[in-house]
């Protein structure tokens, strides 16, 4: 089976979960870039806004997680890894991600991000699929996946 996502999709789904505007866009066959316009006070200087991009790229989906590893700037790679330090045991102990082997791969844990956008029955759709996989295309995600055991 074969779904779909467009971009803008996407985009109004995490809008309406998160209240967060993002701008996703295709990069290659397995890396989506996300963008964002980032709004921070600074004493003294007040309210800066930035505009960032990261790439994303699927490496591996195993049940319930999916591996990403993430590309940025430089001067956006030491900001995380400051905030990487600074919230580290906030973000373990959420349960939604977890930091891979590599110091640019995040865990995404589906079932704890589904429980958390109150997204119904999500692991029992999940555990009636085999070989998913990801491709990203010009206009959107194409999600492919095998039923079984319906």
């Amino acid at each position: 089976m074969k779904v779909f996502i467009s971009y803008p999709e996407i985009q109004d789904i995490v809008f309406s979960k998160t209240g967060k505007n993002i701008v996703l866009s295709f990069k290659d066959e397995r890396t989506v870039t996300v963008g964002h316009t980032l709004s921070v006070r600074i004493p003294l200087l007040g309210q800066i806004e930035k505009d960032i991009k990261v790439n994303i790229t699927i490496e591996e989906i195993q049940g319930m997680d999916i591996k990403l590893k993430y590309s940025m700037s430089l001067g956006m790679e030491m900001l995380l890894s400051g905030v990487r330090r600074i919230l580290g045991n906030i973000i373990d102990n959420s349960q939604l991600l977890s930091w891979g082997e590599d110091s640019k791969i995040i865990i995404l844990h589906l079932d704890k991000i589904a429980e958390m956008m109150d997204i119904h029955n999500f692991n029992q759709l999940i555990k009636h699929c085999s070989d998913i996989s990801f491709n990203a295309e010009e206009e959107g995600i194409l999600v492919s996946f095998k039923l079984q055991n319906l």
